[in-house]
């Protein structure tokens, strides 16, 4: 993932199980197409802040607060299930 000056989220890899964010689940053995995609403030829900990683999952901290995460199951929402799309999890107090 990348994060730009003005609060945007790029994100190239694998469209499976989330892991871009960007509402598809593409799974295929047989050959593997990188994706690009553009996340603009999860949803349009404002400004990106901060990004984190990993494996199978990714998160966005939003300039109020808010805390987003994508990808394969356990994204901290309560819910074992693959998110596609950035799903709230949370929130920081900023203050």
């Amino acid at each position: 993932m990348f994060l730009t000056s003005d609060g945007r989220i790029h994100a190239a890899g694998l469209e499976e199980l989330g892991l871009l964010g960007n509402g598809q689940n593409r799974l295929s053995v047989h050959h593997r197409v990188p994706v690009a995609t553009l996340l603009v403030g999860p949803s349009g829900l404002g400004r990106v802040t901060s990004i984190a990683a990993s494996e199978h999952n990714s998160f966005a901290v939003l300039a109020n607060g808010a805390v987003y995460g994508w990808g394969h199951a356990d994204i901290g929402d309560g819910s074992a299930a693959a998110r596609l799309s950035p799903a709230p999890v949370g929130s920081l107090d900023l203050q």
